[in-house]
């Protein structure tokens, strides 16, 4: 993988969260997803996406920036459409807690009314709370694409050390666990990666699909990024 021309076979789970990476040059097995030995994404993250990453910033024109900006837009507008629904169930939730305020704080009856009570503001504090949680974990695939491209942009293209080290670096601050699933379809839609399939043969498992992905070429890359 690292002169560009490995091929990287990778098995995606239904629920994409894990994927289990088989390297031929590296002696990497591919298993099956129901293996308790199942490595999740981001073991493998830095060592799969080296290549794919280098190749990202000489291929990213302006033809594909418009394709992955459509599709990440895309993306946010579904992630949007579901905090809209979260919103209108917390706020359900919220009308509820307040009515159970208000019947908690009906007036005792004279003889046990309790003297110099004070007004509290649990209600407006758990609304905050639940507002700055909802905030702090927007889904921003877009700041998610530039950030990735600035760790990579001042570096050559063919310097897997120092991209791989960069991104070893950046981890601390970007989620790969939490986008890897978006990144993947970013490098599909623009076409610097093209995906294929095959099919393997096991004696104890019968057959078992497998999703090839390889490196496309700069002139994929434009024709795809065009249609």
């Amino acid at each position: 993988i690292k002169d560009c021309k490995a091929q990287t076979t990778l098995t995606l789970l239904d629920d994409r969260t894990s994927i289990d990476v088989a390297l031929s040059r590296s002696g990497y097995v591919a298993t099956n997803a129901s293996d308790p030995k199942y490595k999740r994404f981001e073991d493998m993250m830095f060592e799969t996406l080296t290549a794919l990453l280098s190749a990202l910033s000489p291929a990213f024109n302006k033809a594909m920036h418009q394709a992955l900006s459509a599709r990440l837009m895309a993306i946010a507008a579904a992630q949007q459409e579901d905090d809209e629904e979260d919103d209108s169930d917390n706020d359900k939730e919220d009308d509820n807690d307040n009515q159970d305020d208000d019947d908690d704080n009906s007036p005792l009856p004279p003889h046990t009314q309790v003297s110099n009570e004070k007004p509290t503001l649990n209600g407006v504090k758990i609304r905050a709370r639940k507002r700055d949680a909802k905030a702090s974990a927007k889904y921003e695939p877009e700041d998610f694409r530039d950030n990735i491209l600035q760790v990579i942009e001042d570096i050559a293209p063919t310097d897997y050390t120092k991209i791989s080290s960069a991104l070893d670096s950046a981890g601390n601050t970007l989620d790969y666990r939490r986008y890897g699933d978006t990144f993947f379809e970013v490098l599909v839609t623009g076409g610097i990666i093209a995906p294929g399939g095959i099919i393997e043969y096991d004696d104890e498992r019968g057959k078992l699909p497998v999703s090839l992905f390889v490196l496309a070429s700069t002139d994929d890359n434009a024709s795809d990024a065009t249609a």
